[in-house]
C-alpha cells in the first residue's frame, strides 16, 4: 500500500500549473459526447447513406491532417498559450453550428473546420507543458495530460447515451442537440480554466529560427525511410482503430442486440482498459527493454484477432472480445510507434517528426472513414471485416521490416565503432 505521505509527494511532483490543465483537459474530453455516436446519428436523424457517411469522416479526416500540420507554425507564430484557447473556443462554436445543420454539404464543411480547430489542441497543449515544467518531471506532466484525456474519455460516452437513451428532451433541445450543445460547453468551460488560471509566459530571449535551421536537415522526416515505414504501419493500425468508432456502431445497431445495451457504454469500456492498463503495460515492456516493433506486432495481432471475434462469433462474446483487443491492439500500438519516433528525431526537429508522424493517423481516419463504409455498403460487414484482418496482416509484415531495417542500422553502426576501437 501507498503511504499518504508518498501519494502527497507524487502529487507535489506536478506544478500547479499542470494540474489546471489536467481539469481543463479532463472535462473537455469528458464532453466528448458527440464523436461516440456521430455515425449512428448522421445514419438515423440525418437519413444519410453509408456513402454520404463515409465522406463525412473522410472530411473529419482531413481536418485532422490539416490541422495538425498547421499547428506548428501557428504555434510558433502566435503561441502555444493562444492557440489552445483559439481551439477550444472554436471547437465549441462549431459544434453547436453542427447541431442545427441536416445537410450534407454543409455538415462535410463544419465536420472540417470543426476537426481543424479541435486536433490543434494536443499538439499545443505538449508544446506548452515544455514552459511550465522542469526537463526532470516533462514527462511525468505529459503523462498526467494523457491519463485525463483517457479518465475524460471513460465518462463521455456514457453520459450521452444516457441522454439519447431517455429521449424525453424535445424542442431546441433535442436529445440529439442537447448533446452537440453539451459538448460544446465543456470546450468552454475548459477554455475560461486556462484563461482563468493560466498566464502565458513570456519569454525575453528565444534562439531565432534562421539560427535553429543551421542545425536542422531540411525535410528530414522524409528522408528517413524507416521513420516512413514506420508512419504507414501506425497508419494501418489507425485504420483498425478507427472503425470502432466509425463502422462498429453501425454494425452494432442493426444487431438483435443492439437494442438492449448502447453502444457507447463499450467505448467507455474500452477507455477504462486503456486508463487503467497503458502505463502498467508500457512500464512492463520498457523494464524489460522489448523491442518496439516487437509491442508494435503483438498490438496489430489484438487488432486482427478482435476483427476475426466479430467474423467467426456471433452475440456478446464476439463484441466483448473485440472491445477488448481494440483496447489491447491500442495501448501496444500508439505508445511505442511515437517512441520509435521520439528516438530517431533530430535535435530541434522533434516537433516536425511529430507532427509527420501524427498525420498518418489523420491519414487513417480519412481512409477507414471512406473506404471502409463503402465496403459496408456493397458487400457488408462481414467481408468489410475480412478486409481489415488482412489489412492487419500486412501491417504485421510492414512491421518486420521496419525492425530489420533498424537491426541493420545498428549491425552498421557497431561495424563502423569497431573500426575506430
Amino acid at each position: 500500500m501507498i503511504s499518504m505521505t508518498v501519494l502527497v509527494a507524487r502529487f507535489k511532483e506536478y506544478p500547479l500549473v499542470v494540474w489546471y490543465f489536467f481539469i481543463a483537459v479532463f472535462i473537455n474530453k469528458a464532453g466528448s459526447l458527440v464523436m461516440p455516436f456521430l455515425s449512428r446519428f448522421l445514419l438515423q436523424n440525418c437519413d444519410f447513406s453509408l456513402m454520404l457517411i463515409g465522406w463525412i469522416f473522410f472530411y473529419l479526416g482531413l481536418g485532422s491532417v490539416l490541422g495538425t500540420l498547421s499547428s506548428g507554425k501557428l504555434i510558433d507564430k502566435f503561441g502555444a498559450y493562444k492557440i489552445i484557447l483559439i481551439s477550444l473556443l472554436s471547437s465549441s462554436f462549431f459544434l453547436v453550428l453542427l447541431s442545427f445543420i441536416r445537410t450534407f454539404e454543409l455538415f462535410c464543411l463544419f465536420i472540417f473546420l470543426f476537426s481543424f480547430f479541435a486536433d490543434m489542441l494536443r499538439p499545443a497543449i505538449f508544446s506548452i507543458l515544455k514552459d511550465y515544467t522542469t526537463v526532470e518531471n516533462r514527462i511525468k506532466s505529459f503523462t498526467l495530460i494523457r491519463v485525463a484525456s483517457n479518465l475524460g474519455l471513460i465518462i463521455g460516452p456514457l453520459i450521452s447515451s444516457y441522454i439519447i437513451i431517455n429521449n424525453s428532451y424535445e424542442g431546441v433541445f433535442g436529445s440529439y442537440r442537447l448533446v452537440f450543445f453539451l459538448d460544446a460547453l465543456t470546450c468552454l468551460i475548459a477554455s475560461l480554466i486556462i484563461g482563468y488560471f493560466i498566464h502565458e509566459r513570456k519569454f525575453q530571449y528565444q534562439l531565432k529560427e534562421d539560427i535553429i535551421n543551421k542545425f536542422n536537415i531540411k525535410m528530414a522526416p522524409l528522408k528517413d525511410k524507416v521513420f516512413l515505414l514506420n508512419n504507414i504501419v501506425a497508419c494501418i493500425s489507425g485504420i483498425l482503430f478507427f472503425q470502432f468508432f466509425s463502422v462498429f456502431p453501425l454494425y452494432f445497431s442493426k444487431q438483435t442486440f443492439g437494442g438492449t445495451m448502447p453502444v457507447e457504454y463499450f467505448f467507455s469500456l474500452m477507455a477504462l482498459l486503456v486508463a487503467v492498463f497503458e502505463l502498467v503495460f508500457v512500464n512492463f515492456y520498457l523494464k524489460l527493454k522489448y523491442f518496439n516493433t516487437l509491442v508494435i506486432g503483438l498490438g496489430l495481432a489484438f487488432f486482427v484477432l478482435g476483427y476475426l471475434s466479430l467474423t467467426l462469433l456471433s452475440g456478446y462474446l464476439g463484441v466483448f472480445i473485440y472491445v477488448l483487443c481494440i483496447g489491447l491492439g491500442a495501448m501496444h500500438t500508439f505508445p511505442f510507434s511515437a517512441n520509435i519516433v521520439i528516438e530517431r528525431s533530430h535535435l530541434h526537429q522533434e516537433g516536425v517528426f511529430m507532427a509527420f508522424f501524427q498525420i498518418s493517423y489523420g491519414f487513417s481516419q480519412m481512409i477507414s472513414g471512406k473506404l471502409n463504409t463503402i465496403i459496408v455498403e456493397y458487400w457488408g460487414f462481414t467481408f468489410n471485416w475480412g478486409i481489415t484482418i488482412i489489412l492487419g496482416i500486412i501491417g504485421l509484415m510492414l512491421n518486420h521490416m521496419v525492425y530489420l531495417a533498424i537491426r541493420k542500422e545498428k549491425k552498421e553502426l557497431t561495424n563502423r565503432l569497431d573500426k575506430y576501437f
